[in-house]
């Protein structure tokens, strides 16, 4: 992963709401003074749908880092990058937790965005069969699951 302070950034906004944790805690703790924004969501039929910034000061052409902890497919942070552009803004990486290696890297890869992930699904499996925390046989069934 990049190290956070080589990215280049003036707000930080999580993908709500298990994104928006994160981002709050880069904003006000680690990254101090760093502006956070907060996206809206709604609900409709059972799908969530990603909305406006619902909070914070932005300069039209200020750049944003996307947040949230976990990436599958991108759907949802490309969502959330749409409303960020749209509300004039511009965003280059997205910062993940855990990247489950099911396509959103590559997803986020051809729309032009740059990942960062904290772990890889490989690297938790190896590690958790290294201490023995998984058995050869689940560990070989769970990156079955992941390949398909």
């Amino acid at each position: 992963m990049a190290c956070m302070r080589q990215l280049k950034f003036n707000h930080v906004a999580g993908i709500p709401k298990a994104g928006n944790p994160f981002a709050y805690n880069l904003a006000e703790s680690f990254l101090c003074a760093t502006s956070l924004l907060t996206l809206g969501k709604t609900e409709e039929g059972g799908s969530r749908q990603i909305g406006a910034i619902e909070s914070g000061k932005f300069e039209e052409g200020d750049t944003v880092l996307l947040i949230d902890n976990l990436i599958t497919q991108a759907d949802s942070k490309l969502e959330a990058i749409k409303s960020l552009e749209m509300a004039g803004l511009r965003v280059a990486d997205v910062v993940v937790l855990l990247d489950r290696e099911q396509g959103g890297a590559r997803a986020l890869r051809t729309a032009g965005y740059n990942l960062h992930a904290v772990f890889t699904i490989t690297e938790l499996l190896d590690l958790y069969l290294e201490e023995g925390l998984l058995d050869e046989s689940t560990y070989s069934e769970i990156r079955t699951y992941l390949a398909v």
